[in-house]
Order: structure tokens, then C-alpha cells, then sequence
């Protein structure tokens, strides 16, 4: 049982999160997505957030909003359906996109925390949801406490990378083998190197989620990237005979008056293992920057599993830093 103070309550958002007042208190907070990554705009960031919600609810999702007897927000969670996840493991998935809660100290933080997650467990289950996921900032202890309380339990670790596109030291061309533009031709080479070589993940980790099922999800995630469906931009690296030797896809965008950052989604970036030695995952690395810089990338944010050494030293080699690192945590519906 969760017990807040006297006219808290956790009610259901029904417009679009545009109150100025809920909007100050989210610059203001910093647990916001991207909260780590010196020269980010919080107004953008607390915008993006309120564009989320506003999507998940279109989606089907719902987002639940901690207030005191005025009005004012002490709290926010995003939950969302996970329709691909929930086809491909025949279970009901869903995930908690945010959580914060602002107080005055880390136990009332904690409290109001818990209390958001007590409404949305209540809801997910209602729903007959069997799976909840969430990512956690691995410094944020007030959360841990809420999520760990909630029944939610590690999986895996995650570490967010960051660099200045003109501080990179990036080779003048591209390496032999770099191949840019989505390749419907590729698409089954891609399925099946992401199918046996992306080791690492939640869903991995997680042994109750089949593995056939898990090896299905990656081999259709790579057979997407390679036909350019997944992210702005595909490219891969290719052996002396042509054979696939691992590909990446990349996010970017254009808003740089508003602050936004221009992303190399990492979790996308993959290369055979008997290569990592060879530099084709820094090879990989380097083109997609070039990439990214030419078309007048300001910010590069990347993002790998913990246990990925062969994306750390090819970040390091070139000019990337770690900015934070995060958790990937699950809770399971009672039986």
C-alpha cells in the first residue's frame, strides 16, 4: 500500500500535456529524456515528452499524472501497448516509456513514484497485460526504489554515448566495403546476422521468453533495416566476396534551432562477431558519422548493452564519451 500525503491523487490525462504550469515543471526536471546531454534544450526535451504521450494515447496507451489538491504535477508515467512485441512472443507486452516524480527529497520522490506505478500495474493487469518493461537511468536511486517495490526486475544494462559531430576524428572517406543505401536484396542476410549475433538484449536476458520467438523478432528487425523501413538512413559493410559483415541504420533529425539531437540508434548497429577484431564495427562507426555530419548533424547520441566491448573501443577511438548509463527492467504478471 502506497500513502501519499492528503490531497495527492494519481488521476488519467485526457488532453494533450499542454498546462504552461506542467510544462515549466518538466524543463525544470532532470529526469527528462536526454537530461544528461550538455547543451539540449529542456524546452525541447519537456516538448517531445508531451508530443509522446500525446502519441501514445492515439496509440491506445495512457498517461497518468500525479497531482496535489491545486492542481500542480508531482509526478508523470507514460504507459503504451507493445502491439510488435506482443505478436511476436504471444504474450501481452507493454511498457512504461516515463516515469518521473518531482519532491522535495529522494524518499518523497520514491513514495510518489511508487504510487504512479501501483495505479499503472493495476491498470496493466486489469488489462491482462502478462509483460511490463521500462528503462531506468542507473543514477536515479529514488526510481530504483519505486520500480524494484513495483515488482520490476534488472534484465540488462545499457550505457548512452555522445559527441560533437566537428570534434569526431573521422577517416576522409569511407573503408573498402562500406555500402550506403537500403537493399530489399540484403533483407535476408540482414535477418539471419541479426538473428545469431545480436547476443545482448533484454530480451535475451530474460528467460522466459522463448528463444525461437526472440531469434524471429531480430531476424524481421534486420530484414526492415536492410529494406530501408527502420530509421533515415541503412548502410552496411561488405566482405572481398560480397558477404554481409555487419550493417547499421541511423536516425537523424533536421530540428536544430529547436535543440534537437541527431541520433545513431546503437541498438541498430550490428556486426559479425569474427570481424570486431578486423575494425569493421569502427569502420561502420565512422561512415555513419561522416553520414550524419554531412548532412549537418550537430549532435550524435549512440547507445549499446554494457556488454559490448567491441562498441567501446570503436566509440572511444573516435571522439565519442559516455553520457549515462541506463537499466532495462521487466515485471511479470502474478499468475
Amino acid at each position: 500500500m502506497v500513502h501519499l500525503a492528503a490531497m495527492e491523487s494519481v488521476v488519467e490525462l485526457s488532453s494533450a500535456l499542454d498546462d504552461e504550469r506542467d510544462l515549466r515543471r518538466l524543463r525544470a526536471s532532470l529526469h527528462l529524456p536526454y537530461a544528461a546531454v550538455p547543451g539540449l534544450a529542456p524546452a525541447f526535451r519537456a516538448e517531445r515528452l508531451a508530443r509522446a504521450l500525446e502519441a501514445a494515447r492515439e496509440q491506445g496507451g495512457i498517461a497518468l499524472a500525479l497531482r496535489d489538491g491545486g492542481g500542480a504535477l508531482l509526478g508523470l508515467l507514460q504507459l503504451e501497448p507493445l502491439p510488435h512485441e506482443t505478436r511476436h512472443f504471444a504474450r501481452r507486452c507493454a511498457r512504461v516509456a516515463y516515469l518521473d516524480a518531482f519532491g522535495t527529497s529522494e524518499a518523497e520522490r520514491a513514495t510518489r513514484a511508487a504510487a504512479l506505478l501501483a495505479s499503472a500495474a493495476a491498470r496493466a493487469d486489469a488489462a491482462g497485460v502478462d509483460v511490463l518493461w521500462t528503462q531506468l537511468r542507473a543514477i536515479d536511486y529514488a526510481l530504483q526504489r519505486a520500480l524494484d517495490g513495483a515488482g520490476f526486475r534488472f534484465a540488462d544494462a545499457l550505457v548512452d554515448w555522445v559527441a560533437r559531430a566537428e570534434a569526431l576524428a573521422l577517416a576522409d572517406a569511407d573503408a573498402p566495403g562500406i555500402v550506403h543505401g537500403a537493399s530489399a536484396e540484403l533483407a535476408g542476410a540482414c535477418g539471419e546476422l541479426a538473428a545469431a549475433e545480436m547476443r545482448f538484449n533484454r530480451f535475451r536476458a530474460e528467460p522466459r521468453f522463448e528463444r525461437a520467438r526472440v531469434d524471429a523478432l531480430y531476424r524481421e528487425l534486420g530484414e526492415r533495416c536492410a529494406r530501408g523501413e527502420i530509421g533515415a538512413h541503412f548502410l552496411c559493410a561488405r566482405g572481398a566476396r560480397g558477404e554481409l559483415l555487419g550493417f547499421a541504420t541511423l536516425d537523424w533529425s533536421a530540428r536544430r534551432d529547436a535543440g534537437a539531437p541527431h541520433e545513431m540508434a546503437a541498438f541498430r548497429f550490428l556486426v559479425r562477431r569474427s570481424e570486431a577484431p578486423r575494425g569493421t564495427g569502427t569502420a561502420l562507426l565512422d561512415a555513419g558519422c561522416r553520414w550524419l555530419r554531412a548532412q549537418g548533424a550537430e549532435l550524435l547520441l549512440a547507445q549499446t548493452v554494457l556488454q559490448n566491448a567491441g562498441m567501446f573501443r570503436s566509440a572511444l577511438r573516435l571522439g565519442f564519451r559516455v553520457e549515462d548509463s541506463l537499466y532495462d527492467l521487466f515485471r511479470w504478471r502474478a499468475a
